[in-house]
């Protein structure tokens, strides 16, 4: 929890609530704790702060498009937290050019969501590949879900 907490507050020091097309991310102070929610492309929030992590229904992806012509390349993550953790990278190691708007965004908020992002990178670079790129993540995903499940037993 303790650097999910300094993913958000180093997010929210430097970005705030910015965003390309509206707000895809808002940070709230409520009774001391920092909160911050994150909408997905059909109406929901992946929700976190200090002590919660979860979301408000439905649940869907993220996909985050700069403004202009269409990006090349769109950068997939399973987690916001994932996706924060990236930017956070970017501006730290180069913080005068970080390039974090050369791209496209997608963020999974759960690996069930998996071939609901297949459409959507059809029209990125690679599309012809992006069948197979997601059944190779899905198998993947799938083995490591059965060896959690083996271990636990």
């Amino acid at each position: 929890m303790g650097e999910d907490n300094a993913n958000l507050g180093f997010f929210k020091k430097n970005y705030g609530s910015r965003s390309k097309k509206g707000e895809f991310l808002r940070f709230e102070l409520s009774h001391n704790l920092l909160r911050c929610r994150f909408p997905n492309i059909s109406g929901g929030y992946k929700l976190r702060n200090r002590y919660f992590k979860g979301c408000l229904a439905p649940k869907d992806i993220t996909h985050i498009r700069q403004q202009g012509a269409q990006r090349a390349v769109c950068y997939l993550f399973e987690g916001f937290m994932d996706y924060l953790s990236f930017l956070t990278i970017r501006v730290n190691n180069n913080p005068e050019g970080p390039r974090t708007e050369e791209q496209d965004y997608m963020v999974l908020n759960s690996v069930t969501n998996l071939s609901k992002a297949e459409q959507l990178l059809r029209p990125y670079t690679l599309a012809q590949t992006s069948a197979s790129i997601v059944k190779k993540i899905s198998t993947m995903l799938e083995f490591i879900w059965l060896f959690n499940l083996l271990r636990e037993l």
